[in-house]
């Protein structure tokens, strides 16, 4: 992942704070037993979905083809597949 361009590695370190985030006010949720920090949930989540589809972008404008090949490539797929539906 540290031989990713600089414009990739930042968005994914963008999706890694993101769903830091989502997790913390999953955490924080469960803990107060309430639904405050539910409507952090969908648009922290839906933002690092839609933040990993412009890295897969990222990838196939560079290597001019469909890039799901590689794990990292199909673990977005599939993340877009489930996070999404």
């Amino acid at each position: 992942m540290l031989k990713l361009p600089l414009p990739e590695l930042i968005i994914f370190a963008v999706v890694i704070a993101s769903y830091l985030a989502a997790a913390v006010a999953g955490i924080l949720q469960l803990l107060s037993g309430g639904e405050k920090y539910k409507r952090f949930l969908l648009p922290l989540v839906a933002l690092a979905v839609t933040l990993e589809a412009v890295i897969l972008i990222f990838r196939a404008v560079a290597i001019k083809a469909v890039p799901l090949t590689g794990l990292f490539e199909s673990m977005i797929v599939l993340t877009i597949v489930f996070g999404l539906t």
